[in-house]
């Protein structure tokens, strides 16, 4: 893929989640710049905001058994504005959309203030402890629907 900016990878990321969205069903537009939020979803009547973070690429990651490196998607979701210079209210919009650009893949996953995500690339398996075992991850692309994180 061609090294884009990073405004490009974010509209990329917006017009994605819009496409997702509106594949799956819902009537969701990208939002003015001057709003909070990126990307707007009727539900039933309700407004869903949808707060849009896009990676570029996959990372290496530090696995949680100190075993081997994870390749995973990874987003800081706690900041917002260029370098960071402002924290997320909690109350700003409803729903994180995580982008992988790369595989133009979404995963959504409901606003809490969590600090950082990773999503592992997918076909990786998350083995953790001595013998190996693959445990359930809580994100990853196929069961992070718009429809779970409402």
């Amino acid at each position: 893929m061609n090294e884009i900016s990073d405004l490009s990878c974010g509209l990329v990321g917006e017009h994605l989640v819009c496409a997702d969205l509106i594949l799956s069903g819902y009537r969701a537009f990208r939002t003015e710049q001057t709003c909070p939020y990126d990307v707007a979803v009727d539900h039933g009547g309700r407004i869903v905001r949808v707060q849009v973070k896009a990676a570029r690429t996959i990372r290496s990651c530090p696995p949680e058994a100190k075993k081997k490196w994870n390749p995973a998607y990874v987003w800081s979701t706690r900041r917002a504005g260029k370098r960071g210079r402002r924290e997320y209210p909690l109350n700003e919009f409803d729903v994180l959309a995580l982008v992988a650009v790369d595989i133009r893949r979404v995963a959504y996953i409901k606003w809490t203030g969590q600090v950082h995500v990773q999503i592992p690339s997918p076909g990786t398996e998350r083995r953790v402890g001595g013998n190996g075992a693959i445990m359930p991850r809580k994100h990853d692309f196929d069961n992070c629907t718009f429809a779970s994180a409402l």
